[in-house]
């Protein structure tokens, strides 16, 4: 769960599950018409293909920005164009790294949403990049009607994941396997061992799955996953590591400035002094 210290931002991740969503529905008709029998590594490169170019045209609509400044506002009522500047251009972009090898982590997927926090502290608005990461184990049931078992490696390492760790399953509605579900997701933070999860893959018993309009939600609002700076960087992206990172930033990469001053006089808020260095 999220500290105080982070910036709630519902619509802007609302944004991003629609366009999510969408991605996914664009990709199931593709496979049905094109690309029957596509295994795990191909529906996750062609769905990033999808999003990629979903979120480029929302983006240029200005459609994030909006959402950000919607957030914005809610968090600091009584601001105004201070909150306008620091959304003014806000883009969403998805990046799909390489594969390697999963002995270092135990999954074959991180899933990161990177986003900036904007807080108040005190007669300074700052900002500063805060990121919430998933290890995912991404399966694809057979024409048997089976998932894909744990290797020993992975039952091994994930004991110490499983808070979180996410199980990403994608399955045919048909033989043919033509009819690519939407795909489901479950949370394993409340596993109380890999054993367990090794059970729900082998008797295909999930309670509690959630679509990924949810778990977009749920990650980019600190509910599940996590938020530890060390965890991400070791486990979820460590360098070379099969990665979808989803990230809300400026096209530059850096946000306009890193604090504003603020002062409230006769209740109105007047900007003071801009800092133009990062911290």
């Amino acid at each position: 769960m999220f500290s105080s210290k982070v910036l709630k931002i519902s619509n802007t991740l609302r944004c991003l599950a629609e366009c999510w969503l969408e991605a996914e529905e664009s990709l199931r008709r593709d496979i049905n018409n094109l690309y029957p029998l596509a295994d795990e590594e191909f529906i996750t490169k062609m769905f990033h293909g999808k999003y990629k170019e979903i979120l480029r045209e929302v983006s240029e609509q200005g459609l994030i920005k909006d959402r950000f400044l919607s957030d914005l506002r809610v968090a600091f009522p009584g601001l105004g164009n201070e909150l306008y500047r620091i959304a003014d251009g806000l883009i969403a972009e998805v990046s799909l790294h390489r594969r390697t090898t999963e002995r270092i982590t135990g999954g074959d997927l991180g899933f990161v949403i990177i986003r900036p926090n904007v807080v108040r502290e005190y007669d300074y608005l700052k900002i500063k990049d805060h990121r919430t990461g998933l290890l995912c184990q991404a399966k694809l049931k057979n024409r048997k009607g089976k998932w894909g078992q744990l290797s020993a490696n992975q039952i091994k390492v994930l004991q110490d994941r499983l808070p979180y760790l996410a199980l990403l399953l994608y399955s045919y509605n048909d033989q043919e396997r033509r009819y690519l579900n939407p795909f489901k997701w479950k949370i394993c933070n409340t596993a109380k061992d890999v054993k367990e999860v090794q059970n729900w893959l082998k008797k295909d018993e999930f309670s509690g799955l959630l679509l990924s309009d949810e778990v977009i939600f749920q990650l980019g609002s600190g509910y599940i996953g996590t938020s530890n700076k060390e965890t991400i960087s070791k486990y979820i992206s460590p360098a070379q590591n099969n990665l979808l990172v989803i990230k809300i930033t400026w096209p530059d990469g850096k946000p306009p400035f890193s604090e504003i001053y603020i002062e409230t006089n006769q209740n109105t808020v007047q900007e003071r002094q801009i800092k133009l260095h990062f911290r």
